[in-house]
């Protein structure tokens, strides 16, 4: 099995804070990663979470959401940003705007400010 997770579920394992949702996500990727479950993200997950904490920190905040963000390279696999993998992603955000469930507001601006300079 594997489970892919998003920026906002790598958010929360992010998080150095003690809320109940945060141990709570924490306590589900363990128990994923102890069932042998391949757990996945991507590079483009990574950038989204990365931007805010690195805003954060120049506002003044912790650096250990960075830290824990970099730690969890030791238990999950990103993957690169490919062809193939926008290919797949772009399907994924299809179907799921399609069935009602979308992943945020139309007018984010998320991935699609990167651009091939």
């Amino acid at each position: 099995m594997i489970v892919f997770i998003d920026s906002s579920v790598l958010g929360l394992l992010s998080s150095p804070n003690e809320k109940l949702e945060v141990q709570q996500c924490q306590e589900w990727l363990y128990s994923l990663l102890s069932k042998g479950v391949y757990v996945i993200s991507s590079d483009l997950c990574d950038y989204e979470v990365r931007r805010s904490l690195i805003l954060n920190s120049i506002r003044g905040t912790s650096n250990q959401s960075i830290n824990n963000l970099n730690n969890l390279d030791n238990l999950i696999d990103f993957l690169p940003i490919t062809k193939s993998v926008m290919q797949q992603a772009a399907q994924l955000w299809a179907i799921s705007r399609f069935q009602g469930m979308p992943t945020a507001n139309p007018k984010n601006i998320d991935v699609d400010v990167i651009r091939v300079c």
